[in-house]
């Protein structure tokens, strides 16, 4: 009986999995299907404290997220070409993973996803791996408009530019610092209540006005009958509809503030 091979892109995620112990870090060891290599689909970039602050650059290809580690993060400057090492594929499902990595595993340390969206091919994904060129477009909460992955003399090192375009900025622009899933920066880790706690406090210093609760029992207006019905008619200001029946609702509407 022949024997049945994996999928090229979930053989890909050996790399990754020989790496990690499933049982002592909730990173996803996943699963991945193959898809057409041109497609482009999902982009992702997290930002991890490890021994070392770096920025994990992720795109989606072949059923797996292709990763480069860029130490210094993306730039929006064109003229800033931020060092980016490629390493070994992620499955799809790490996209979603924000939190802390355990002592003692690989990478360990604290995530957060600091952007993600979508990004669009603009030259043929084989034939650029080949030339070592991906020129592409982002569409991201942080990240938009064209950029290029140029691969240097060895294989595993790139350059991540911004290309120049109407979105690319000076040398001066900072991105925001906080996830885009959860608002969190990567300070907010290890306590991620304290992020609220700050909010709580902050709220307090505004002094919002306390709600009073309405214990009134509203009553509800019915139809009732007149003597001379063509008077409902006739009176200046008034319009009349229908008697239909049914239920009469009432429903209420207010703010509730927690504070911790």
């Amino acid at each position: 009986m022949p024997s049945r091979k994996r999928p090229a892109s979930s053989a890909r995620l050996d790399r990754y999995r020989d790496k990690r112990r499933a049982s002592s870090t909730a990173e996803p060891f996943g699963s991945a299907t193959s898809i057409e290599s041109n497609a482009g689909g999902l982009f992702v970039v997290q930002q991890h404290r490890a021994r070392h602050l770096h920025f994990d650059f992720r795109l989606e290809m072949d059923g797996a997220l292709r990763s480069w580690a860029v130490p210094k993060g993306p730039s929006a400057d064109p003229a800033d070409k931020r060092f980016a090492a490629l390493v070994e594929d992620h499955p799809m499902e790490y996209a979603d993973f924000e939190g802390a990595i355990a002592p003692g595993n690989y990478g360990a340390g604290y995530v957060i996803v600091w952007d993600r969206g979508t990004w669009t091919p603009l030259n043929d994904i084989a034939e650029g791996w080949r030339k070592g060129k991906l020129l592409f477009d982002l569409h991201g909460h942080k990240l938009h408009g064209r950029w290029t992955l140029i691969r240097m003399k060895k294989d595993t090192e790139w350059l991540l530019i911004k290309e120049r375009d109407d979105l690319a900025r000076g040398a001066d622009y900072r991105f925001p610092e906080d996830s885009v899933l959860s608002g969190l920066s990567l300070a907010d880790m290890p306590d991620p209540a304290s992020a609220a706690k700050q909010l709580a406090k902050s709220i307090k210093r505004y002094a919002p006005p306390k709600l009073k609760e309405n214990r009134e029992t509203p009553t509800p207006m019915l139809a009732s009958s007149s003597a001379n019905p063509g008077e409902a008619f006739d009176r200046k200001g008034w319009i009349f509809e229908f008697k239909y029946d049914g239920y009469r609702l009432f429903a209420e509407k207010s703010a509730v503030f927690t504070l911790f």
